[in-house]
C-alpha cells in the first residue's frame, strides 16, 4: 500500500504504422508525428486510472505496440 502521490512524469504508447486508431481516452495526448499516445499527471494513494486506445488493422497481419512509463515516487511507505 502506498501512502504517498506518486507522480507519471509520462506514460507512453506508441501505435504501429500498420494500425489505425479508431478511438482513445480524451486524458490521452496524440503526437502526430510519431503515432504515440502520452499522459502524465499525478495518482493519489488508493486511486487507479483507466484509459484506452481501440485500433483496427490497415492490413491483416501481427502487430505489436510498445508502451513505457517514467515515474518519480518520493516517501513511499510500503
Amino acid at each position: 500500500k502506498v501512502s504517498k502521490d506518486i507522480t507519471v512524469q509520462g506514460l507512453n504508447i506508441t501505435i504501429p504504422s500498420g494500425l489505425s486508431v479508431i478511438s482513445s481516452s480524451s486524458e490521452l495526448n496524440k503526437e502526430l508525428s510519431t503515432n504515440t499516445y502520452s499522459w502524465e499527471g499525478i495518482l493519489k494513494p488508493e486511486e487507479s486510472k483507466a484509459m484506452s486506445i481501440q485500433v483496427k488493422p490497415i492490413k491483416s497481419g501481427k502487430y505489436g505496440a510498445s508502451a513505457n512509463t517514467l515515474k518519480r515516487a518520493t516517501n513511499w511507505t510500503i
